[in-house]
């Protein structure tokens, strides 16, 4: 197969210069010592995974998508900055276009160093690390029934967040009718309570969101 243009694994910052090791994620440095054990496998590559192998790839959000982009790409070889620029941009809710260069490239050294030779590795997808290239592998279409069940199974922050807002409206409700003795200072109760409720919702998200890059 004819490979497109090469790419440099290692990324120029906008100055000319060499990007550094950026900062990776507590799941990001948990996958590192994975990767010695990644090369084992490398010689008995098969479609048929164990079930310890598949939960342990789906675990992480970066390898959900990688999967997710190639299944969406078709069968040619995809360019790691390319991959890295649509990871960081689901990651942060945004186009292609708008991702900074520090979040394409924080996605980009955690891929590169991590969790695409763990892949490789398992034999769902084929990276070259020389060229900086991904190509999809028979395993990796595969993996589209596994994804659906973990988006199945992920928390619907949605959800969570309008159950909390109808408790808080009815405990504002509560305290505003005067059925509360000490009404004023009741009101001050709940208007605590509500924001301490809201920022508890929010700091679980945002831990869960980051445990999962």
């Amino acid at each position: 197969m004819a490979r497109s243009h090469l790419e440099p694994v290692t990324e120029r910052s906008q100055d000319g210069e060499s990007g550094g090791r950026t900062e990776s994620t507590t799941d990001d440095r948990k996958t590192s010592g994975d990767a010695s054990t990644a090369s084992s496998h490398t010689a008995e590559r098969s479609p048929t995974l164990p079930v310890d192998d598949v939960f342990e790839i789906l675990s992480n959000r970066r390898r959900r998508h990688t999967i997710t982009y190639l299944n969406e790409n078709g069968t040619e070889p995809v360019p790691i900055r390319e991959l890295a620029a649509s990871v960081a941009a689901r990651e942060n809710d945004t186009s292609v276009q708008d991702v900074t260069y520090k979040e394409r490239k924080r996605v980009y050294t955690s891929l590169h160093q991590l969790h695409l030779e763990k892949m490789d590795g398992l034999g769902i997808i084929e990276y070259d690390r020389d060229r900086g290239l991904i190509e999809r592998t028979e395993t990796t279409d595969r993996f589209g029934t596994y994804l659906d069940s973990v988006a199945a199974d992920g928390i619907a922050w949605n959800n969570v967040s309008l159950a909390v807002a109808a408790c808080c409206l009815v405990g504002v409700g509560i305290a505003w009718s005067g059925v509360v003795p000490s009404v004023s200072r009741a009101g001050f109760a709940v208007a605590f309570l509500v924001a301490a409720v809201f920022a508890l919702v929010s700091s679980a998200h945002a831990v869960d969101a980051h445990r999962e890059r």
